[in-house]
Protein backbone atom coordinates (compact mmCIF):
# COMPACT_ATOMS: atom_id res chain seq x y z
CA UNK A 1 0.00 0.00 0.00
CA UNK A 2 1.31 3.56 -0.99
CA UNK A 3 -0.01 6.07 1.49
CA UNK A 4 0.96 8.89 -0.45
CA UNK A 5 -1.32 8.27 -3.00
CA UNK A 6 -4.32 7.89 -0.57
CA UNK A 7 -6.73 10.68 -0.11
CA UNK A 8 -6.24 12.60 2.88
CA UNK A 9 -8.25 14.49 5.11
CA UNK A 10 -8.11 17.55 7.60
CA UNK A 11 -8.09 16.28 10.74
CA UNK A 12 -7.08 19.36 13.01
CA UNK A 13 -7.64 22.77 11.76
CA UNK A 14 -7.86 26.36 13.41
CA UNK A 15 -10.48 29.24 12.35
CA UNK A 16 -7.48 31.70 12.12
CA UNK A 17 -5.34 29.18 9.72
CA UNK A 18 -8.44 28.80 7.18
CA UNK A 19 -9.26 32.48 6.67
CA UNK A 20 -9.73 33.43 3.48
CA UNK A 21 -7.35 36.04 1.94
CA UNK A 22 -9.91 38.06 1.12
CA UNK A 23 -11.98 37.87 4.73
CA UNK A 24 -7.71 38.98 6.08
CA UNK A 25 -7.90 42.13 3.90
CA UNK A 26 -11.89 42.98 4.57
CA UNK A 27 -11.69 42.67 7.93
CA UNK A 28 -8.24 44.94 8.38
CA UNK A 29 -9.70 47.34 6.42
CA UNK A 30 -12.86 47.57 8.82
CA UNK A 31 -10.49 47.84 11.84
CA UNK A 32 -8.01 49.57 10.35
CA UNK A 33 -5.38 47.05 10.54
CA UNK A 34 -1.57 47.54 8.44
CA UNK A 35 -1.29 44.23 6.46
CA UNK A 36 2.21 43.88 5.01
CA UNK A 37 -0.43 44.06 1.58
CA UNK A 38 -4.17 44.23 0.70
CA UNK A 39 -3.14 42.37 -2.65
CA UNK A 40 -5.04 38.44 -2.21
CA UNK A 41 -2.74 36.98 -3.67
CA UNK A 42 0.76 38.25 -1.81
CA UNK A 43 -1.47 37.44 1.40
CA UNK A 44 -2.33 33.90 0.21
CA UNK A 45 1.31 33.83 -0.60
CA UNK A 46 1.87 34.60 3.40
CA UNK A 47 -0.68 31.77 4.86
CA UNK A 48 0.52 28.71 3.05
CA UNK A 49 3.27 26.94 4.26
CA UNK A 50 5.82 25.30 2.21
CA UNK A 51 5.81 21.50 1.66
CA UNK A 52 9.10 21.48 2.65
CA UNK A 53 8.89 23.48 5.80
CA UNK A 54 11.43 23.04 7.57
CA UNK A 55 10.42 23.89 11.27
CA UNK A 56 7.38 24.36 13.39
CA UNK A 57 8.02 28.01 13.45
CA UNK A 58 8.49 28.32 9.81
CA UNK A 59 4.74 27.16 10.19
CA UNK A 60 3.57 29.14 12.97
CA UNK A 61 4.70 32.65 11.05
CA UNK A 62 1.67 31.53 8.38
CA UNK A 63 -0.77 32.46 11.33
CA UNK A 64 0.72 36.02 11.81
CA UNK A 65 -1.55 37.82 9.23
CA UNK A 66 -4.35 35.73 10.64
CA UNK A 67 -3.91 36.72 14.29
CA UNK A 68 -3.36 40.26 12.90
CA UNK A 69 -7.63 40.08 12.50
CA UNK A 70 -8.66 37.89 14.58
CA UNK A 71 -8.47 39.64 18.28
CA UNK A 72 -12.19 40.58 18.73
CA UNK A 73 -15.40 38.68 19.38
CA UNK A 74 -17.16 40.27 16.60
CA UNK A 75 -14.20 39.16 13.92
CA UNK A 76 -14.42 35.67 15.64
CA UNK A 77 -17.92 35.39 14.78
CA UNK A 78 -18.00 37.06 11.57
CA UNK A 79 -15.65 35.04 9.84
CA UNK A 80 -17.26 31.44 11.00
Amino acid sequence: MNFSTLPKIELHCHLDGSLRPETIIDIAKIEGISLPTFDSKEIKNELIAPIDCESLDEYLKRFAIPNLVMQSKDNLMNSL
